[in-house]
């Protein structure tokens, strides 16, 4: 990814360590509605300020998500 501006996705780093819904999905190859539903379920951790609608998203928790729910090799279908 380059440091330039405007060539390539954001990154959590362009905002500290909140990243908005449309960063998270890119950053987990997910569509926005999905990453807005995994935060109305509970499966991601977000954030909103207080009359806002947007959610806000810590890079730290989404990384901590990703590694608590890993996948072993047994969980993987593989074809037969």
């Amino acid at each position: 990814m380059s440091d330039s501006p405007g060539s390539g996705a954001p990154d959590a780093r362009d905002h500290g360590n909140v990243m908005t819904a449309a960063q998270v999905a890119e950053m987990l190859d997910l569509n926005p509605r999905t990453v807005l539903a995994m935060a109305n379920d509970g499966r991601l951790s977000a954030y909103r300020l207080p009359g806002s609608r947007q959610y806000h998203f810590f890079y730290d928790e989404i990384v901590a998500t990703l590694k608590a729910n890993r996948v072993s090799p047994a969980e993987v279908d593989t074809p037969t």
